[in-house]
């Protein structure tokens, strides 16, 4: 029985798996390795502009002369009157002061409670002795 015809089980198989899963990932990476190689050279290098190999274009045929313009028409009635002046709307009035209020006193603290006496046995607070 040869090698080949044998079917792996357990970790000779996943080692054998491994190593296929292994190679793939090294082709696609060396394929990638060079993709990236191929790009950067082509980016890198400087392009040429090649000139034209045939002759300049024929001249073009000149532009008709441009028409004479039409005479200045007289301004209108609303162009020679000046514009309406628009009074300037009023300043808003400032909110009116209102005299400070008192504040109010605050209200009384609560006594300080004493944790030793209050839980004695979990010690919150060492009695000073």
């Amino acid at each position: 029985m040869d090698k080949t015809s044998q079917v792996l089980k357990g970790p000779k198989r996943d080692i054998v798996s491994a190593k296929i899963y292994g190679s793939l990932v090294l082709s696609n990476l060396n394929k990638l390795k060079t993709m990236l190689y191929d790009f950067t050279t082509f980016i890198a290098t400087p392009t040429t502009i090649i000139p034209p190999t045939s002759s300049p274009p024929p001249p073009r045929a000149p532009l008709a002369p441009p028409s004479p313009l039409p005479p200045p028409r007289p301004p209108s009635p609303l162009q020679l009157a000046p514009p309406p002046t628009i009074p300037p709307p009023p300043l808003p009035l400032p909110p009116p002061q209102l005299p400070p209020q008192p504040r109010p006193p605050p209200p009384p603290s609560p006594p300080p409670l004493d944790m030793a006496v209050k839980y004695p046995k979990h010690g919150f607070l060492q009695q000073a002795g």
